[in-house]
């Protein structure tokens, strides 16, 4: 009953809820489609599914599609190389692979009544049904004419049709039985009888009249009953004209390309004409069915008309059917309902099918030439779920990552929306990064909300994700965030820090120092100029020694020193400034002596002086540096280097930065280049592959995927170990009854957690059994089990003392232990237990007396007398101030007067046991 309420109250709701938009299942790759069944079919490596060589027949089975929820299937669409059994387009409209250009007429032939015959094309060139030629016959595609061999049966063209044109196409279907001669169209004028004419000399014999030549052609037989395809046609270029019959070219000719000319009424369907628009010959009359009929102003090529071919000899149709557990499936069904019909056209938006979450299709391949097959390139199936939970939350507050080092209060923010609009309740779970499992202490908050806080209690990392509910179904969990909280107050330690010695202007120098902290680190060199001018550089690790690079400046005496901060503000910003010297470079006197500006001389130093507007190369063309140039000054030294490329930190790239001829030294390099990418993590289940990018050598940190998460009932492998839903015995957040409604108890609820059942909540579980009250206390199905009846001897529990006896009680103790007072009781009830068996004697002796007065009943009147061991439940909860009366007779009130008695010891006993317990 119970289930049966909350079907019907979610049918209710899903009644009013507005549909959400459509998802879709596509089939159309070989995994997709070999994920089915085939019988006589296979997929073939050109993009689709086909009939096996040489079969006529055969059908493919998809797989199972399940949709997440229940759902309203809407759509069906399917991709098929050549339209099959679909008719020629209108209004010259090219469709997939119909090239309709120059389509001056088209008859579609599908009036079931009236004499007109309708253009298609667009041009206006409309028909008449002469004789009443047949209509409303079963078509190649849809309707189809009848004509009769009685002379005139016919339908007439107009001739502006053909007439003026060099290319030309006639195309149409028909089917006979008739063997004999017969004309499927023919063109006349007044000079020419046999202007243009198709006309049958046997079963197997065409012929062609183009201008009053006859042009004769060999074919299969038409006398079979079956629909045959031919296309004429006329390339003006090549003065050929060619002959298709059933996709193949059964003839080729040379002909004339003078403009065609056809008098007005001249150009007519079924008859062949002796003169224009008359003189028809009955054994020179079509019998049998024409259907699409089409003529053209320029020539189609062969593989137009084998297109065309194909479209009208194979088909695809499909059945469906769906079901709501995967377990029940019914027949395969069609556009009625029903087993018997099919779906035909490729785009159907009013499905059969119930409203399930299962959905099946079954496509049906048929060919009437076994070298061709039809071809099924792909189905789409859309759907609406017949409610949409909440979308998946997205986690908007805190950064994921973010890291505090306070134990304040925490902001989460999230946020989901509802397709129909729903209230949504978001259960927000944290736990710490310790725990592998959600349960109900992680729960920290569930309301209609986007925003709660959360105040951690440990300085730890902390994972947590949402999850939305409309009240009927749950969003699938947010990507989980993580934040943690730190506690750090100790500065970077910075050690050893050095300079290059002998420094000279131009110089390229290098200051490195030993820095340490348990995060991460960022360190800065500051060196200060003569004027107190500070330059900051940045500086890197390099194999655990942080190093920067500067160019000397002008000489004077300079300072430098290292400070460092980690990612906690807790900054050290160095010791002290550590002096040092740039120096001049030497300078060329007049005797072409280098000297240095103290006037210490240097021998052997000519070479190094230089001329004015003299150049040459400096710097190095080692590694990734190149070399610049220097300029000579007017004080006949060299210049600085300028237009060079210099060295820099090395880092892991493969690459000789510092231009020392060694690459990479002194780095531990994973064989990455800086800003490479690569894709990390996992694409097994519900994961998805993020990237990493290599900086220094070293991969980062992967990002943009979707990592493992804690398993829960949903077909989804969430952990991302190749199983699904593995330990898992309930969806989340479902909910079922749980306890108890034996007796005393009731039922409660328990809510599925990490995909196992919770508590019993709600619920009333069994107590202890409290004897003589009509109620199964402890809920074994039984009502005062083990107490006492009225005719058995009560022994009490075991008891203490009482400070009215003396010690021990009467006779050294208390009778079996029993509290203060029991003796008497005791007593009273011993006399009232042989009272009792007298009393039940003498009832015993009228009974036997009456029964042997009375003939014998049966058995079945033994089984209304109470049991012997049942508990009496005539002892009310409260007894009354007086015995009862009774009426009867003295033995009624006597045994009245004995069941007041017992009942008051049973009630003062168990007062006693209870006081007694306490």
């Amino acid at each position: 009953m119970r289930k049966l309420v909350i079907l019907l109250v979610l049918t209710t709701i899903l009644v009013f809820v507005p549909i959400a938009s459509a998802e879709t299942f596509t089939d159309s790759t070989e995994d997709d489609f070999n994920s089915g069944g085939h019988d006589k079919t296979y997929w073939s490596d050109n993009g689709y599914i086909k009939l096996g060589l040489g079969n006529e027949t055969g059908t493919f089975t998809s797989r199972v599609f399940e949709a997440d929820y229940e759902s309203i299937w809407q759509r069906f669409v399917w991709g098929e190389t050549y339209s099959y059994g679909d008719a020629l387009p209108d209004d010259e409209e090219n469709i997939g692979d119909l090239n309709m250009t120059g389509n001056v007429l088209l008859y579609h032939l599908d009036e079931t009544s009236g004499t007109n015959v309708a253009d298609s094309s667009g041009n206006g060139f409309d028909g008449t049904n002469v004789q009443y030629v047949e209509v409303g016959q079963s078509g190649r595609f849809s309707n189809s004419y009848y004509f009769d061999k009685d002379g005139g049966n016919l339908i007439s063209i107009p001739s502006s049709v053909l007439n003026e044109k060099t290319n030309f196409t006639f195309e149409a279907w028909f089917k006979t039985v008739d063997g004999g001669t017969q004309a499927l169209v023919s063109g006349a004028n007044a000079t020419s009888n046999n202007q243009f004419l198709i006309y049958f000399t046997s079963s197997t014999k065409v012929s062609l009249y183009l201008e009053g030549t006859n042009y004769a052609h060999t074919i299969t037989s038409i006398s079979d009953g079956q629909w045959h395809h031919i296309v004429w046609t006329r390339y003006a270029v090549t003065a050929l004209q060619t002959l298709y019959f059933d996709g193949n070219i059964v003839g080729i000719n040379f002909v004339p390309v003078t403009p065609l000319d056809i008098d007005v009424g001249g150009l007519v369907l079924g008859e062949e004409q002796d003169s224009v628009g008359g003189s028809f010959d009955i054994n020179q009359s079509f019998e049998g069915n024409i259907d699409e009929v089409a003529f053209y102003d320029r020539a189609l090529n062969e593989e137009e008309v084998l297109t065309r071919y194909k479209r009208g000899i194979m088909e695809i149709k499909f059945q469906m059917r769906s079901d709501d557990d995967n377990s029940n499936w019914g027949v395969f069904e069609g556009p009625d309902g029903s087993q018997y019909t099919y779906f035909t056209t490729n785009d159907n938006t009013d499905l059969i099918v119930d409203n399930n979450k299962y959905f099946q299709y079954k496509a049906y391949f048929s060919t009437e030439n076994g070298i061709y097959s039809p071809q099924l390139e792909n189905v789409s199936i859309e759907y609406e779920f017949s409610n949409q939970p909440p979308t998946q939350p997205l986690l908007t507050s805190p950064e994921n990552g973010s890291l505090s080092d306070e134990l304040s209060s925490i902001g989460l923010g999230y946020i989901s929306t509802d397709p129909e609009n729903q209230d949504i309740t978001y259960y927000v779970y944290v736990y710490p990064i310790s725990g592998s499992q959600l349960n109900e202490t992680n729960l920290i908050y569930a309301g209609l909300n986007e925003y709660t806080s959360f105040l951690p209690t440990a300085f730890i990392k902390y994972y947590w994700k949402v999850i939305a509910n409309d009240g009927i179904a749950n969003s699938f969990p947010s990507k989980e965030g993580m934040f943690e909280f730190k506690e750090d107050i100790t500065q970077p330690v910075i050690n050893n820090e050095e300079i290059n010695e002998n420094i000279t202007e131009g110089q390229i120098v290098t200051v490195t120092a030993n820095i340490t902290d348990e995060h991460q680190i960022t360190a800065l060199l500051n060196v200060k100029n003569p004027s107190s001018v500070i330059s900051v550089y940045s500086m890197s690790n390099q194999a655990g020694l942080w190093k920067a690079i500067f160019i000397a400046g002008e000489p004077g005496s300079y300072q430098f020193k290292v400070n460092a901060s980690d990612n906690f503000d807790n900054s050290n910003n160095g010791r002290q400034w550590i002096d040092f010297i740039i120096s001049t470079s030497p300078v060329c006197d007049s005797d072409d002596i280098c000297e240095q500006s103290e006037g210490e001389t240097y021998e052997n130093c000519a070479a190094d002086c230089c001329q004015e507007n003299q150049t040459k190369a400096c710097g190095s063309n080692i590694g990734a540096c190149l070399e610049g140039e220097r300029s000579c000054q007017t004080n006949g030294n060299w210049g600085v280097c300028v237009n060079e490329t210099g060295p820099v930190n090395e880092i892991c790239n493969n690459i000789d930065d510092d231009c020392d001829s060694q690459i990479d030294e002194d780095l531990e390099c994973d064989e990455c280049s800086n800003n490479e990418t690569k894709a990390c993590g996992s694409n097994v289940g519900a994961c998805e592959e993020g990237s990493t990018t290599c900086y220094n050598g070293h991969w980062g940190q992967c990002t943009g995927g979707q990592g493992s998460v804690s398993e829960i009932l949903d077909l989804i492998d969430n952990d991302c170990d190749g199983e699904m839903d593995e330990g898992c015995v309930c969806s989340e957040g479902e909910m079922d009854i749980c306890g108890s409604n034996i007796g005393a108890c009731e039922y409660g609820a328990s809510t599925c957690e990490n995909c196992q059942w919770g508590a019993c909540k709600n619920n009333i579980g069994p107590a202890e059994e409290t004897c003589n009250n009509d109620i199964d206390d402890d809920c074994d199905g039984e009502t005062d089990t083990d107490c006492q009846t009225e005719e058995e001897v009560i022994i009490p529990p075991e008891g203490e003392g009482s400070d009215e006896t003396p010690e021990g009680g009467l006779f050294g103790q208390e009778p079996f232990g029993l509290p203060p007072g029991s003796w008497a009781i005791l007593i009273a009830a011993i006399v009232m237990a042989i009272i009792g068996i007298v009393v039940h004697l003498k009832s015993k002796k009228g009974e036997k007396k009456s029964k042997e007065q009375k003939p014998k009943k049966e058995d079945s009147k033994k089984k209304e007398e109470p049991k012997q061991d049942e508990p009496p439940k005539e002892i009310p909860k409260e007894l009354p101030k007086e015995p009862p009366e009774s009426e009867g007779g003295d033995e009624l009130i006597i045994t009245g007067q004995l069941k007041y008695i017992a009942r008051k010891f049973l009630h003062r006993l168990q007062e006693l046991q209870k006081i007694n317990k306490k």
